[in-house]
């Protein structure tokens, strides 16, 4: 499932624990990593630079890229695998799905936050503009305070569904990776009262019809994969239930889709999932 992944990296300790995800899937899945750190133009010189043009930004910049790239290619050698390691020049966003298209990966493994101050943009605004983007699934991760991937394994994912054909591909990208791990595919379905027009009392009447109509077809494809899946309805907001369901069941990586026309399906439910969540957060586009 996974031949390439791309690791997109600006030093910082968020987008190292990005790398880390990212290394474990590929090892997971034996493929080959492409790390690449962006080297702004403009970006912070020292003042030697400054007075001496021969020590330009570009070349500052690139001696602190590959610096940034060949950590990732450590965490890469120590997990044994395979990895490419590149610089670019420009745009954070603009370079890395750049790089996406030149080299075409399966996955991309982020962090949501990055480096900030003086030449630096947010890695945040980056993973955004990346998810918005770029046609292949994006991992996602956030900073220090959030929860640590246990072991070399993914035991439990979460994945958060409406049905209808347009969730074919995240249901796809669950089971594959829950099949890789011999993990628990835990579906959800979020019924917001306030969008809906519904009673939650009525609602929790036809629950069984409710999963059957909704989680029906991935319940049956995870148990034809032989894997074991549980169905979960909750009601609320959506996000704030996506996260309360991924804190309660303990998982470790939620999976949602996002719609290919670069506008976030559920009502912006996955941009504010992937703002907030307390776990890895694998956005893939809708077909």
């Amino acid at each position: 499932m996974y031949d390439r992944v791309l690791i997109p990296t600006d030093g910082s300790s968020t987008a190292m624990r990005g790398a880390e995800y990212g290394v474990r899937l590929a090892a997971a899945a034996d493929a080959t990593i492409h790390a690449v750190a962006v080297a702004e133009p403009g970006g912070f010189q020292p003042l030697d630079a400054l007075f001496n043009p021969s020590e330009g930004s570009a070349v500052r910049g690139e001696s602190d890229e590959e610096e940034y790239v060949r950590a990732v290619a450590g965490l890469a050698d120590d997990h044994g695998v395979d990895v490419e390691a590149t610089v670019r020049h420009g745009s954070p966003a603009e370079e890395i799905v750049s790089r996406v298209e030149t080299t075409e990966p399966d996955l991309v493994a982020m962090g949501t936050r990055g480096r900030s101050g003086i030449g630096r943009k947010l890695l945040g605004s980056v993973a955004e503009e990346v998810v918005h983007a770029a046609p292949t699934p994006v991992l996602t991760t956030g900073g220090e305070d959030q929860r640590a991937l246990a072991g070399e394994s993914i035991d439990d994912i979460l994945l958060p569904t409406r049905g209808g054909e347009e969730a074919g591909p995240a249901i796809d990208h669950a089971i594959d990776l829950a099949t890789i791990h011999d993990a628990t595919v835990h579906l959800l379905y979020v019924v917001d009262p306030d969008t809906a027009g519904v009673d939650p009392n009525e609602v929790t009447e036809a629950e069984d019809d409710l999963i059957d109509e909704v989680m029906g077809d991935a319940r049956e494809r995870s148990r034809e994969a032989g894997l074991d899946v549980e169905t979960t309805i909750r009601y609320g907001t959506p996000h704030e239930e996506i996260d309360a369901a991924a804190a309660t069941l303990d998982v470790d990586l939620v999976t949602i889709g996002t719609a290919t026309d670069r506008r976030f399906s559920l009502g912006g439910v996955t941009e504010r999932t992937i703002r907030t969540a307390d776990h890895p957060v694998l956005t893939v586009q809708t077909e």
